[in-house]
């Protein structure tokens, strides 16, 4: 994903039927600091943004696009599946570690794992297999 290449914008938003992201609650809504007219907006109900009301893959390859940058919330469910599954697909996955957010997490035996160590088990989970894991400084030179 390197030189100059024209950017397109997806923004995906989980409608999480029963959860605290379930459309018409403040949760289903964009933050503040997602402005603009995306090129497409998902809406989806499982954890991969290419299983939305719309076909993310097809979307792409009719546009001729091969690679992703996944950035968003939260970083070890929605983005790392996103990551994932656009790997298996066969695109080339930027994942922008500081510009995903996860929150401290109960593990099983109660201990709570803070976000900033599941962030960075995401980011070694991806590297390498799934994703070049990269800075927002690095995806924006």
């Amino acid at each position: 994903m390197s030189g100059q290449r024209a950017l397109v914008v997806v923004v995906v938003q989980h409608d999480w039927q029963g959860g605290p992201l379930e459309r018409g609650t403040p949760g289903f809504e964009l933050k503040e600091a997602v402005d603009g007219e995306p090129d497409l907006r998902i809406v989806k109900t499982v954890h991969s943004s290419f299983h939305g009301d719309v076909d993310l893959d097809a979307w792409l390859r009719e546009r001729g696009i091969d690679a992703i940058a996944v950035c968003g919330i939260q970083t070890n469910f929605c983005c790392e599946t996103t990551a994932r599954i656009g790997s298996d697909l066969g695109y080339d996955v930027w994942f922008v570690l500081d510009a995903t957010h996860t929150f401290d997490i109960a593990a099983p035996d109660g201990e709570v794992v803070p976000a900033a160590e599941i962030a960075r088990m995401t980011g070694l989970n991806l590297q390498d297999e799934f994703a070049e894991v990269v800075t927002t400084a690095a995806a924006c030179s």
